[in-house]
């Protein structure tokens, strides 16, 4: 039984660490964050994330009776109100604020969103497309014409010894 008592000892006290090493994450966020929406977004994530596991290691040194029961429907209640008061007052700042332009990008249609990641998208897998076929080109020449056939700019500097491996067996004198 002693063990059982330490399990819950330790595990109740790592959840009141992580907790409150949310909570100093939420304060970092709140108080450095400069747009007000961001500052909203740290403070509800760090009250539903770090009073959840707060009370849930409250819960475990408390053991099971009444009280964990209340401190388990605080959670739950918590769950819910937190993240619908914080989009309340996170759509009241994007109906009232007329600068909102300034700081964030507002669409008018999910559609044009949608349309902006997909260009996107379009646009990176182009980019690594371009540079899968300079990779290849570079292997076919080196291929083609050998090791030194294209070499980086350092590798000519007096003392550089690229030149000289790729002249040698396995980078090794034969």
């Amino acid at each position: 039984m002693e063990v059982f008592e330490w399990l819950r000892l330790i595990v109740g006290g790592a959840l009141l660490l992580c907790g409150l090493i949310i909570f100093l994450i939420e304060l970092y966020g709140v108080f450095h964050l400069h747009y007000v929406l961001n500052r909203m977004h740290a403070a509800a994530m760090g009250d539903t994330l770090g009073i959840s596991f707060s009370l849930v290691g409250l819960m475990i040194f408390s053991g099971l009776n009444f009280t964990t029961l209340k401190i388990m429907l605080i959670v739950i209640f918590l769950w819910f109100a937190s993240p619908v008061s914080s989009h309340l007052l996170a759509k009241l700042e994007v109906v009232t604020n007329e600068k909102l332009s300034d700081n964030c990008q507002r669409y008018s249609e999910l559609s044009d969103l949608e349309k902006e990641l997909r260009e996107q998208r379009e646009k990176e897998e182009a980019l690594r497309e371009r540079e899968r076929k300079v990779q290849k080109a570079m292997l076919d020449i080196k291929k083609k014409f050998g090791k030194n056939a294209i070499l980086k700019g350092m590798n000519l500097e007096e003392g550089a010894m690229a030149l000289e491996r790729n002249r040698q067996i396995g980078g090794h004198k034969a």
